[in-house]
């Protein structure tokens, strides 16, 4: 079992990177996420905290796809949820 000081540590950064993603969303600054390593469903567990905690579910979907996309250079080619892409 992990040491109560170290999961405290992976929750303050956590914290601090929802604040941080919270903060950037209501600023209008464009979002995108990625696994970093992690598992997609990883992934997909963080940014449903995320919408619990406050961010809009239509942010977190553009931020997986077309604002990801645009971020990337891949603007009209890539990010678009559709049949066939």
């Amino acid at each position: 079992m992990e040491p109560e000081a170290i999961r405290a540590e992976r929750y303050r950064l956590w914290a601090e990177e929802r604040d941080g993603a919270l903060a950037l969303s209501a600023a209008g600054v464009p979002l995108a996420f990625g696994t970093d390593g992690d598992s997609p469903e990883g992934l997909l567990e963080h940014i449903r905290a995320l919408v619990a905690a406050g961010l809009p579910r239509a942010v977190a979907l553009d931020a997986l796809t077309e604002a990801a996309a645009d971020l990337v250079g891949g603007g009209g080619r890539l990010g678009t949820i559709a049949p066939g892409m």
